[in-house]
């Protein structure tokens, strides 16, 4: 199964999505290990999202795959795909309108990928999936609760300045919604002050993000 999902992805990479989701559609009638399904149901939404195929149509399938590999999800290899796939129907389902459902998937991510042999920086990535959606919420205190804990996973030194920048804007974000401007103050001086490329690059949007939160807070 593994091989299928390789060539699958070695198919969208070369941008034969088409091909990549028929492959994903036969092999589905040929497997019955829970694992197998689940491991073709997440590739399979991948294709679909790269074709920008609607998400109600991944939503049941995902559904399905995440609970078909629930009961196995402390297996060794099990943890880290069942996170990604409870990650990907919290998706679906905000694309889809169903936010409060949406919102309770996403912790139910976070808490799969908190147990899963996963890396920092797949926790990290699940982590802070859902936190553009607990800011538009108002929903702050889980926002930053999140944000720090994903923050702490990873070297901010090596991962790249785009998301450096975005996890700290967010962070800031939550600390003006939570009324600690002082510490939001702290948070946006630091970033635009430990990297180069804040300095190098004044128009990046990231950074005049974080220059008109401190204009506004200072």
């Amino acid at each position: 199964m593994h091989r299928v999902t390789r060539r699958a992805r070695a198919l969208t990479r070369g941008g034969k999505h088409e091909l990549a989701l028929a492959l994903l559609e036969r092999a589905f009638g040929r497997v019955s290990k829970a694992t197998d399904v689940a491991s073709l149901a997440f590739a399979w939404s991948a294709v679909h999202h790269a074709l920008g195929r609607p998400a109600a149509e991944r939503v049941e399938r995902l559904r399905r795959a995440a609970t078909l590999i629930e009961a196995c999800r402390n297996d060794r290899g099990v943890g880290t795909l069942y996170a990604k796939i409870k990650h990907r129907l919290a998706m679906c389902l905000n694309d889809v309108g169903a936010t409060e459902e949406s919102i309770l998937e996403w912790f139910s991510a976070a808490d799969a990928a908190r147990v899963a042999p996963a890396t920092d920086v797949e926790r990290s990535w699940i982590l802070l999936g859902i936190v553009p959606l607990l800011l538009d919420h108002q929903r702050y205190v889980d926002a930053h609760r999140l944000l720090t804990e994903a923050i702490s996973l990873k070297d901010p030194l090596r991962h790249g300045f785009n998301q450096f920048m975005l996890d700290r804007v967010f962070l800031a974000r939550a600390l003006i919604g939570l009324g600690r401007d002082a510490e939001a103050h702290d948070v946006l001086r630091d970033a635009l002050a430990a990297r180069e490329e804040a300095i190098d690059n004044p128009h990046h949007a990231l950074v005049r993000e974080a220059r008109s939160l401190l204009d506004i807070k200072a």
